[in-house]
């Protein structure tokens, strides 16, 4: 599922949003540009995953599988 929001949405002193999904093992990213250049269906979009131990944040390279 592809949303899109402004960049640190999360308001909270503890960033709790963040940290209730990372408790969770869930990961999200927060900011993806040139989404308008992949259709809106039929296209893979690849994230690495560096996975940092305790970061709150992270760059990523991601790519997308056109069909």
């Amino acid at each position: 599922m592809l949303e899109r929001q402004a960049m640190d949405t999360d308001t909270t002193e503890t960033l709790e949003s963040a940290a209730s999904l990372l408790r969770k093992g869930l990961r999200h990213i927060e900011v993806m540009s040139h989404l308008d250049q992949i259709p809106a269906t039929g296209a893979l979009i690849v994230v690495a995953r560096p996975g940092p131990e305790g970061s709150s944040g992270f760059r990523v390279r991601a790519f997308a599988i056109l069909p």
